[in-house]
Parts: C-alpha cells; sequence; structure tokens
C-alpha cells in the first residue's frame, strides 16, 4: 500500500480539528470515503481491529459480494498508515485497559 496511490488522507469534513482524517480509496474502491473508528493494536503489537465507517461511496464503486476484499484492502491501508505515523512518532498510543498513555522507547 502506498499513499498518494492506493489511498489519500485528507481532513474530516465532519471532523473538529487537524486530528480528524478520513481515508479516500482508488480502484478497485474508487472514491470510496471513510473513517476508521475504535482502533486497536493488540497481540502485543502483531494485529489490528477497528470499525470503518463509510462516508461515500459512488454508486460505480460496488462492494457487494466483495466484503472481504474490501476489509483485506481497509487492515492493508490501515497498517501502512500506523507504520507510517509510528516511524514518524506520530501516533498516540494507550493502554487499553489502564487508560494510561504508552511512551515510546
Amino acid at each position: 500500500m502506498k499513499e498518494g496511490e492506493d489511498y489519500i488522507i485528507t481532513g474530516d469534513p465532519q471532523g473538529n480539528g487537524q486530528d480528524d482524517w478520513v481515508v479516500v480509496l482508488s480502484d478497485p474502491f474508487d472514491r470510496l470515503v471513510g473513517r476508521y473508528r475504535n482502533i486497536e493494536i493488540t497481540n502485543k503489537g502483531t494485529e489490528v481491529s477497528y470499525k470503518f465507517e463509510r462516508l461515500f461511496c459512488p454508486e460505480e464503486c460496488v462492494i457487494e459480494g466483495r466484503e472481504d476484499e474490501l476489509s483485506s484492502r481497509l487492515s492493508d491501508i490501515l497498517v501502512n498508515i500506523l507504520r507510517e505515523h509510528h516511524d514518524k512518532k506520530a501516533n498516540i498510543y494507550y493502554n487499553m485497559e489502564t487508560k494510561e498513555r504508552i511512551d515510546y522507547e
């Protein structure tokens, strides 16, 4: 996955600040727009879970019957985004049990 080719990140028009963002997918789900919610990194950083909220889906973007493909693509995109932002030390992590912030090592 590559930002700018497979997807773009842009500000969330319904968001409250610069930390609110959405993704716009490219082919085969061209112009599908949505936001990731409830992102959790689990199993010592080896798994990610999330909810994806679709905000816009053009008529020509066919999802029915391709849900598994879309889910896989969304997961790959999110992992790429998280990895890139982690490398830049731009992510903020919290322990889901204690709600304490986890600092970079």
